[in-house]
């Protein structure tokens, strides 16, 4: 199983440019994604469902929910995604919400209304424990932290991800700390997309 998750996936000119998903379903691996854009969402289904003429292609799961740290925000509860002001929003890329603020709050421009979830329960609930998984794939907009904070069960699995790869530019600490906490290579001095390495049973995992 090759989790991808929290990737954006940028629709332009009526062409829906998936950068991971389709070629490793088309490879015939197993795929679980997370998106929290309700379009976003669809946009996922739609292209997976056009290529099911594709004998080889793998397991697919969508999960349509905003992946968090289950410290933060309790399981399920509704929250609104959100782009601020003092931020200049890239048009083309409709995946870039990675604010989540409490649903209900009339003051907030708010873009979709979704629910919340984590790496450890969405693993249970598709029935994934135990599951081989040989990479991750993170691009969302600063969640990727409290994101990969709600994945203990995946990182202390018995078959944890040998390769991890997610958004990194410098200032962005916690990736070294998080890198210590569960055995993964240092992301060192990598800028846009770091790839970390499993190297051993880190320290948080019993």
């Amino acid at each position: 199983h090759i989790p991808v998750g929290f990737e954006r996936h940028r629709c332009g000119e009526g062409k829906v440019l998936t950068q991971v998903t389709l070629p490793l379903l088309a490879a015939g691996r197993s795929v679980l994604s997370f998106e929290a854009m309700p379009r976003n969402a669809h946009i996922v289904r739609a292209s997976v469902a056009l290529n099911r003429d594709n004998e080889a292609l793998g397991r697919h799961v969508l999960v349509n929910k905003a992946v968090v740290n289950a410290t933060r925000y309790a399981e399920g509860s509704p929250v609104c995604m959100y782009w601020p002001q003092r931020q200049q929003r890239n048009a083309n890329n409709q995946g870039a919400f990675g604010i989540y603020l409490p649903a209900g709050r009339p003051e907030y421009d708010c873009q979709a209304e979704v629910n919340v979830t984590t790496i450890n329960a969405e693993i249970e609930t598709n029935g994934l424990r135990g599951a081989a998984w040989a990479a991750i794939k993170a691009d969302c907009e600063t969640c990727e932290r409290n994101a990969f904070y709600g994945g203990a069960s995946l990182w202390c699995g018995d078959h944890p991800p040998g390769l991890i790869v997610t958004e990194y530019f410098k200032g962005m600490a916690w990736l070294g700390a998080f890198a210590r906490d569960y055995g993964y290579s240092s992301p060192g001095d990598q800028f846009g997309d770091a790839r970390i390495r499993l190297e051993t049973r880190g320290p948080m995992c019993p």
